[in-house]
This record gives structure tokens, sequence and C-alpha cells, in this order.
């Protein structure tokens, strides 16, 4: 079945098929290291919510999915106040919705179940395994270490192991990285690749995107099951519905299981992508919510698979996507489409695949593997000369949402230090940031400055 349609990222406007390639031998699932906060499962035997919408909802549900009842029980999950769920056909999609989730589960569908309820209700049972299945498992286990193999035997398959090893820097990258690394090197590559390179032309920043231009928020996660990470993206999609200011989100995927497991990463996100869907894009009926939001896959391992020159592993332009730590972008349909209608699609490509053609494969996976993307300094792209970023930056000055903070002469990390630097002189000068903002002089392509309620300008920041 052919992947449904996928915005690029970071408010890049482009549409293409989200596929990565499988790793020859996936890693064993290991206990989650960290999650999320939230709070265990209830021991009531009936959960009345208080959300009124299907996202809270999700992430309710995914949070008594993800910690369930014991063995033999049950909770029944009510959503009086939610209406869209009163609507059968709503109903209905949420349950093929769930339907689809099964494939990349690892407790859901297996013994953890979720049935339609009276009412509306949502019943969640946990279905003891057969005593067969325990024995089979400990049967199993006990034969993991496989006693029955020769010595010699050993010998010979250690070093079979050896000769088919492939090369180190061929083998699948997986930073194993606590939060703040993984945060700071994921920033670190957004600054360097997609602002600084111009892959995304509506990036000013790692901290600093869109149209209109708003704040990116990140959150991160250590859980390596996807009951528990589909429980983290529905409250992200959840926040971002109360929080219409922030432009996006990225939420990042630390555990070394979905760096190395591609088809585990793939699954999760074919199952996010198909609540997007509506009735008329797949024969399984989505929830329709590619209204509000797009979605955006990067991995370490990401290929396009889409034709033209991106297409194929060693083509330079996956870099685009390949990210150091597994990301997932959520993006505002508004400002998509928005962009979509302001600036070429094709132009974006072209533009993308010379410019990370020209940094050249070789360095572009160096850097990924060294997480130093200080390669790339001598690449940065002026966005005053180069055709798409200019008409990008003229829809970025004239979408709203720029703060004095914002500088549009500069992106990447030059552009977060820049911000710094002027909210450290407001609050020296005690000046109110948030009445002044910024803008480029058309004559002089200078920045200055100027109070969104007085009027008054400036060429220099404090204002005199």
């Amino acid at each position: 079945m052919a992947r449904p349609r996928v915005i690029l990222g970071l408010l890049c406007a482009a549409t293409t098929a989200n596929a990565l390639l499988a790793p020859a031998v996936p890693p064993r699932r290991a206990a989650p290291l960290h999650v999320i906060e939230t709070e265990s499962s209830t021991d009531e035997k009936e959960i009345f919510s208080e959300t009124t919408s299907i996202s809270g909802a999700l992430a309710e549900l995914w949070q008594v999915l993800a910690n369930p009842p014991p063995p033999g029980d049950f909770r029944a999950m009510y959503f009086p106040n939610c209406e869209d769920l009163k609507r059968p056909q709503t109903f209905q999609a949420l349950f093929e919705h769930l339907e689809v989730c099964k494939d990349s589960s690892q407790n859901f569908g297996a013994h953890i179940h979720a049935m339609p309820g009276p009412a509306n209700s949502i019943i969640v049972k946990n279905v003891p395994r057969s005593t067969n299945a325990d024995v089979w498992d400990e049967w199993a286990d006990e034969d993991e270490d496989d006693d029955f193999l020769s010595p010699e035997m050993r010998e010979r398959l250690k070093a079979l192991d050896a000769e088919t090893a492939p090369p180190v820097d061929k083998c699948p990258i997986q930073h194993d990285l606590g939060d703040d690394d993984a945060l700071k090197c994921s920033k670190d590559w957004v600054n360097a690749i997609v602002s600084d390179a111009g892959i995304c032309p509506f990036s000013l920043s790692a901290d600093r995107a869109g149209l209109p231009l708003g704040d990116v928020r990140y959150d991160v996660t250590r859980a390596d099951d996807t009951e528990t990470c589909f429980q983290w993206f529905w409250k992200e999609v959840q926040w971002l519905e109360d929080h219409p200011r922030h432009a996006t989100s990225l939420l990042l995927m630390t555990n070394p299981y979905w760096a190395s497991n591609f088809d585990a990463f793939e699954q999760f996100g074919d199952a996010l992508t198909q609540a997007l869907q509506s009735a008329t894009e797949s024969k399984v009926e989505g929830l329709g919510f590619e209204g509000q939001i797009q979605l955006v896959f990067f991995h370490p391992q990401y290929v396009f698979r889409d034709g033209g020159e991106r297409a194929g592993a060693d083509a330079a332009a996956n870099y685009g996507r390949r990210s150091p730590i597994p990301m997932i972008n959520i993006l505002r349909t508004p400002q998509v489409k928005a962009a979509q209608k302001g600036l070429p699609t094709g132009l974006v490509y072209s533009q993308n695949e010379e410019t990370l053609g020209d940094i050249g494969t070789e360095k572009l996976e160096e850097m990924l593997r060294t997480l130093d993307w200080s390669a790339v300094n001598d690449v940065k792209v002026d966005r005053s000369q180069v055709e798409v970023l200019k008409i990008a930056r003229k829809m970025m000055a004239q979408g709203g949402g720029i703060k004095a903070t914002d500088d549009l002469t500069l992106t990447g990390g030059a552009a977060a230090a820049a911000a710094e630097t002027v909210a450290a002189a407001a609050e020296t000068a005690e000046i109110v940031v948030a009445d002044w903002a910024s803008a480029v002089d058309e004559a002089s392509g200078n920045t200055y400055y100027y109070n969104t309620k007085t009027g008054a300008t400036s060429w220099v920041w404090p204002p005199e």
C-alpha cells in the first residue's frame, strides 16, 4: 500500500513519501529507560474524562493502554465532554485508527484490547495469556544461550560474524545520549543543516520558524514502547491546540531502539500519518487531522524514494532529513498551506539538492556520526542571493510574528545568539521587548527596530 503524502519538515513546503530503510538485524527491545511523566492508571473501573478534544481523548486512552489494568481486569473510559466522539463516524474512525496502531504496538492488540462500550465509552481489557504461551516463553528464554552448540561451532560462527560485519563507518548510527545532550545536538543540526544551509526556507533558527514566525517547541522521550510514544505524541498535539503562538513541535525519540530499528520507526510513523487522513485518502478511514496538523519524520538513515536526484540511499539530498536523533515534526496545516501557496515546491527541491550536493555525502555522513557540524560553516547560504530563500524571507517579513529578537538577515546559531543579545540588552535598558519588532530595510538590507505601539523606529538596539 502506498504511503500517504507528507509535508517536508520545519515548514519546508514539499510533498514526499516518508520511507525508511530497514536495518539488517533489528536490535532487541529493551525496557524503557525513561517514560514521559504521566500518572499511572487508576484502580477505578470507570474513568470519566474531562477532555473536549479528540487529541485529548487519544492521549488519555493511550495512557491506559500503556499502563493497563491487571490481567483479567478492565477499565471503562467515558468522554462526555468530547462532542466529536458522539458522532458515529468519528467513533468508528477512532477504532479503525486503533486497528492500524496494533501493527506497531508491543502489547496492544496482543493481550491488551480496546472495544466500543455503551454510551460511546471505550473498554480497555487485559486478557490473560494462556499457560501454554507462558511455558513456551520460558522455554524460549532458557534456550537463548544456544547451549546445544559445540565450542568449535561457536568459534566458526564468531569468525563468520567478523568476516561479514560491515565497516564501522557503515554501521547504523545510534547515538545513545542523555536528554540534554540529545536536545543540544538536535538543535545544532537544525541550526547548521536546516537553517544555515537553507534546507527549510522558513527556518530562522532551531528556536524560531514558520509562517507566521513562531517558537519551536521541543520534547523528549526515552521510551521504546509504542504505547507510551503514542500517548506522548497525542499529548503534544493537544498542547499545540492549546498554545497557538507556537509554530511547530519537534519530538525527539532518544532511545537507541528507534535509531536502530527503522522498521519500527516507520510503522509508528505510518500509524500516526493514518490519523491525518480522511475517508477519501485511504481505504481505512482516518480521523481527519490533516486540517490541523501535518507530520514530517527525520531519521539517521532516512531515504527519499520519490524519484529525481533525491532518490537512492547514496543521494546527498537524503541528509536534509537525516537527523542525529529520530524526530517527528508536527506542523500546523494553515502554515504549510500558506508556504506552499507562495513558494514553488520544485524550486525548494532543486536548491536543496544543489546545496547538499556541494557539501557531499562523505562530509555529511561524517558530521552525522561525529555530531560536529563545523564543516558546513563555510557553506552558509546567502538568503539575499538565492531566489527561493529571497522569496521565503519576504514572505516571513510579511507573515507576521516578527519579534525584536528576530533578525531576518541571520540564520541558525547566529540568529539564536543575536536573539539572546537583544533580549539581554533590553533587560539591562529596562525596555519591554514585547513592544518592539524588527524589520529589514529593503534599500540597505540592514535590520531596524520599530515600536508596535508608538510607531517609533531605531537603527540601533536598544533604542536610544
